[in-house]
């Protein structure tokens, strides 16, 4: 546990002011989402540790929608990460806040859909 809170530290001093996770993080699924990577290229990963958090999610047009700080983001297909291993139970969606116009650079489906 000590050894992954270091790399999280390290992770963070290294990608410069990031926001926190919420305080209410479970830390045993930090292995799980950091293991994601961006559909397409095996090193980019989809979030620090606080990109990639659960969110409503809608379906307009036969395309995913996320709801992030009260605005409905496009989810595009190459943003969707086809895992069957999503531990968390709600839909996940990585949304880095340096990126503009805001995007989801990664998206994981709630468990059964």
């Amino acid at each position: 546990m000590e050894r992954l809170r270091q790399a999280l530290l390290a992770l963070l001093m290294t990608t410069g002011a990031q926001a926190a996770p919420p305080q209410s993080a479970d830390q045993s699924l930090a292995p799980w989402f950091q293991s994601l990577r961006v559909p397409g290229s095996p090193w980019s990963s989809c979030c620090d540790s606080a990109d990639c958090r659960f969110h409503e999610v809608r379906i307009q047009n036969e395309h995913y929608e996320v709801l992030s700080e009260g605005e409905w983001l496009p989810v595009h297909e190459s943003a969707i990460l086809d895992r069957t291993d999503n531990p968390t139970g709600h839909w996940v969606a990585c949304i880095p806040p340096v990126t503009f116009p805001r995007r989801v650079i990664c998206f994981i489906r709630q468990p059964g859909l």
